[in-house]
Parts: C-alpha cells; structure tokens; sequence
C-alpha cells in the first residue's frame, strides 16, 4: 500500500521507534539515577530491576544503531549478572551521562521533524 492509503510510511515507523526510545529511555534513566542517589543497587529486588532496565535499553540501543552505548549496557548488564556493585556503582553514572547527551541530541532531532 501507498502511504496516502492508509499504511504507515517508514519515516512514520522510525519516528515512532524514534520517540518511543526517547520515553523509555528517559524513563529509565531517571529511575537509575533515583537508584544510584539512595544507593539502591544493594538489593535482590532492585538489583533484578536494574538488569531489566539495561538490558531494555541495550536492545533499544542497538535497534537504533548506537554501538558504543550498546557495548557500555552489555558491560552494565553483565556486571549486574555478575553482582558487582563497585563497577555498576561507577559505570552507570558514565552511561547516564553518555545517554543523557544521546537523548537531548534525539529530541531536538524529533521536534525539528
């Protein structure tokens, strides 16, 4: 089908992948850094949490071809496989910063659109 009958176009699907990532992953962020600010990493349940988070957003990640912070969530997730509250504890701070920048950049690109 034609974009004028009716199906969706593919700059229609990527901007919809496109904002979907920015609200998920601002959501996410944001519960990192509540969780790295109360040291909340020290708990089976939010350890589980944060895994999840990552591991969501090493595959959002990877969907839009963001190869250096999909290979910093591996690591992320990994170390989280692994318990080691050091490094996430250090990491994470890095790739909040690193997708901090990443969103600010996706969202002036989205309003401009």
């Amino acid at each position: 089908m034609s974009e004028t009958g009716g199906s969706v176009g593919q700059s229609q699907l990527d901007s919809l992948l496109m904002n979907s990532f920015i609200r998920d992953a601002n959501k996410a962020a944001s519960w990192i850094e509540e969780e790295l600010q109360k040291k909340g990493f020290n708990n089976d349940r939010t350890l589980r949490k944060f895994k999840v988070i990552i591991q969501g957003l090493k595959n959002s990640l990877w969907n839009i071809e963001e190869i250096e912070l999909t290979e910093l969530a591996i690591d992320l997730e990994t170390r989280g496989q692994e318990q080691n509250m050091d490094y996430i504890t250090e990491a994470a701070p890095v790739f909040l910063a690193k997708l901090r920048v990443l969103l600010e950049k996706k969202t002036q690109a989205a309003s401009i659109a």
